[in-house]
């Protein structure tokens, strides 16, 4: 019973916790650029998707602006500095790049053991030996 209720909560609380928060509400306005994308196929029926958005999203948005009500449309009402905050969100979601793993050089492999209280591996081969089997 657990697992079932586990099961159907996770996909739910994943979504809010992705589509609910911040810019990314916006994604529930989908269904309104789809209806608007069909508005225009309407108008002109060789427009693409891509050409649509171009014409919506794109440099081409500052001549469309004043032609359709474009306010339901997602990313149109964010504020100036809403796609710089989810963009940097984004980069933070990159792994921290791995230092390279070089072979140490040569005073770094001679100073390792330097320690004067540490006793070298010649001695302590003398002093700790197995016993020797009869």
């Amino acid at each position: 019973m657990k697992q079932t209720i586990l099961t159907l909560l996770i996909p739910v609380h994943l979504f809010s916790a992705m589509a609910l928060n911040g810019p990314g509400e916006a994604w529930i306005k989908l269904p309104s650029l789809l209806r608007h994308f069909s508005e225009h196929r309407l108008e002109t029926p060789g427009l693409s998707f891509f050409a649509f958005l171009e014409q919506h999203y794109g440099e081409a948005f500052s001549n469309h602006q004043n032609a359709h009500d474009h306010s339901d449309l997602p990313m149109k009402n964010l504020p100036e500095h809403g796609l710089c905050c989810t963009s940097a969100q984004i980069g933070l979601l990159t792994p921290p790049v791995l230092p390279r793993l070089l072979p140490p050089d040569r005073f770094t492999v001679r100073n390792f053991f330097s320690d004067p209280y540490l006793i070298g591996s010649c001695i302590a081969f003398d002093i700790w030996q197995p016993p020797k089997s009869c």
